[in-house]
């Protein structure tokens, strides 16, 4: 069974970050003997899969165990007040090279909007499952387009996307959210068929980062892929574990 989230790969307990210490741990510990007897009934044990380094070192003495590293999860840290501050706090070199992709996309003269999800979830979908077919999986357009809607629905005017398109044909996209003082990334994708020039970081990066000085955040959360493309970008690189219950059915 799986404690705590189950997508996103960013997993930490929904505790009151006001709480004084004793009575966070007891809340945690309420909460793992809540998970393991839920396991229990099911005939199972429990894990917390993707936790934050913060989360694993509050829950793993609860448990007695380490925690084992899964993933590396990247940051990328917003200073100042626009994408020129953010394009300064990197080395001269990096500077160079993000410019010449942002020149480089923009003269494939591609259309690029800031849209709501609601009203390009077919076209997104279409993208997402290309991506997933080139990772090796089946045809999953009706299943992307599903989940991207269910998304449009619940989420409605906070489910943002920026897509590039060619004519009336999108050719990428990034979904992503704004909560707290961060921006999430959520899902992209681009068409194989007409990648434009440098198109993954300008749609994936460099747009959000824009949208989210706009709104306020001093951090876009860049998640668990393309880590060392993303640090070169600035990205701040930590650590997401698994804790597994390793005592099963021996009370809490």
């Amino acid at each position: 069974m799986i404690a705590g989230a189950r997508r996103g790969y960013h997993n930490t307990p929904l505790t009151d970050p006001r709480l004084p210490a004793d009575l966070d741990t007891h809340c945690l510990a309420l909460l793992g003997a809540a998970a393991r007897g839920h396991a229990e009934r099911h005939g199972t044990g429990h894990w917390w899969p993707y936790l934050t380094e913060p989360a694993a070192r509050r829950l793993a003495p609860l448990y007695g165990t380490t925690p084992r590293r899964m993933a590396d999860d990247a940051t990328i840290p917003l200073p100042g007040t626009g994408f020129d501050d953010c394009l300064a706090s990197l080395p001269s070199k990096r500077r160079v090279a993000i410019r010449h992709e942002r020149a480089a996309f923009a003269a494939a003269g591609l259309d690029v909007r800031h849209q709501r999800l609601a009203d390009c979830y077919q076209d997104a979908g279409r993208l997402l499952a290309a991506l997933q077919k080139s990772h090796g999986h089946g045809d999953d357009t009706d299943a992307m387009t599903s989940l991207l809607k269910r998304q449009a629905d619940a989420m409605g005017d906070h489910a943002r996307v920026v897509a590039a398109y060619d004519g009336p044909l999108m050719t990428g996209f990034c979904l992503y959210y704004h909560q707290g003082d961060t921006t999430w990334l959520r899902a992209v994708g681009i068409d194989p068929e007409r990648p434009a020039p440098f198109a993954y970081f300008p749609l994936t990066c460099y747009a959000p980062i824009e949208d989210a000085y706009r709104q306020g955040s001093t951090a876009l959360h860049a998640g668990i892929k393309a880590i060392e493309a993303k640090r070169l970008r600035g990205a701040r690189v930590s650590g997401l574990y698994a804790l597994h219950d390793p005592h099963p059915g021996g009370g809490a």
